[in-house]
């Protein structure tokens, strides 16, 4: 009798364990996943559509919708916004070789991705003045923030 109450006190010790575990395991789940950031904002059915530019193989009237879109959606502003990576205006409409400001309202640090040798780093909760990019001319320019594979903005570049 004894040995069975023994045994039984391990086995409930062993489970209070397990228990424990599971409950700290579970509660820093719940909260590394309310430490994500989400979007800022919801983009709208344009802005999402202006993000999947025309393929190689796109026909003239494909291109020329979407530059219309573009055009459309451009905003000429002085200063960006990329928090949540969701940035505002989606579409910036900026003279080739302009400053341009960028804002980080976030808690965590972003980066803005041109091309694989223009990246800039915003420090959360900050302001950056990008200057002399776009050289080579206008046109409509994607671009990426943090390592998100597919662009999250454009630039469209004026004289």
């Amino acid at each position: 009798m004894k040995l069975k109450t023994e045994y039984l006190n391990v086995l409930l010790i062993i489970l209070v364990f397990i228990a424990l575990v599971l409950g700290y395991t579970i509660y820093r789940e719940l909260q590394l996943e309310s430490e994500i950031e989400k979007p800022s904002r919801i983009l709208s059915l344009d802005e999402l559509n202006v993000l999947n530019t025309p393929g190689v193989g796109a026909s003239e009237e494909e291109r020329n919708q979407h530059f219309d879109l573009v055009v459309r959606l451009a905003t000429t502003t002085g200063e960006l916004n990329i928090s949540g990576c969701t940035p505002t205006p989606v579409v910036l409409a900026i003279k080739r070789g302009e400053e341009l400001v960028v804002r980080n309202d976030d808690s965590a640090d972003r980066s803005i991705v041109f091309n694989e040798e223009s990246i800039y780093s915003i420090p959360a909760r900050s302001t950056q003045t990008i200057t002399g990019f776009f050289e080579r001319g206008p046109g409509i320019y994607g671009y990426g923030c943090d390592a998100l594979p597919n662009a999250v903005g454009m630039f469209f570049v004026t004289e």
